[in-house]
């Protein structure tokens, strides 16, 4: 009887020591996502292609509910935080694409509009030693950076 009210207690206290929703890096990993379905929804309607690397965030505007979504959690505003991979400017993306393909990432570039052919991702990450990746297949997660990769 006793093992099972621990294990009930476990399930039901576990999720509250893994994190709650309404810290930062979950808002910007919500926030990353946004984009990226910003993102799909430009490509849909241009050709199954991506924005410019030079506009993105004007381009795909329509698309995501505000322009407080384009900016990582942790960075105070007017600043920005998120980076377009310029290597992905124009291409075609979509859910057949690849999830190894970056396209919008966190960076510590904080301006507005970057585009970079090399991220520069905050080292060390900026929600607990990690860093938001968005790709171009649709999906978004954390990743912790090895310093020793971004030479």
């Amino acid at each position: 009887m006793i093992v099972i009210i621990v294990a009930l207690l476990g399930s039901v206290l576990w999720p509250l020591s893994v994190g709650r929703k309404g810290e930062p890096k979950y808002a910007c990993l919500s926030n990353l996502k946004q984009v990226l379905v910003g993102q799909l929804m430009y490509a849909s309607d241009h050709d199954d292609r991506a924005t410019l690397a030079s506009n993105w965030m004007n381009a795909s505007l329509l698309y995501v509910k505000s322009e407080a979504t384009y900016r990582c959690t942790a960075v105070e505003p007017p600043n920005f935080g998120f980076a377009f991979n310029e290597f992905m400017s124009g291409a075609k993306i979509g859910m057949e694409d690849s999830g190894e393909k970056r396209l919008v990432y966190e960076s510590r570039n904080l301006k507005r509009n970057v585009a970079e052919y090399l991220p520069l991702f905050p080292v060390p990450g900026r929600h607990q030693g990690k860093n938001n990746v968005g790709f171009a297949d649709g999906h978004a997660k954390p990743y912790r950076m090895d310093p020793r990769a971004m030479n």
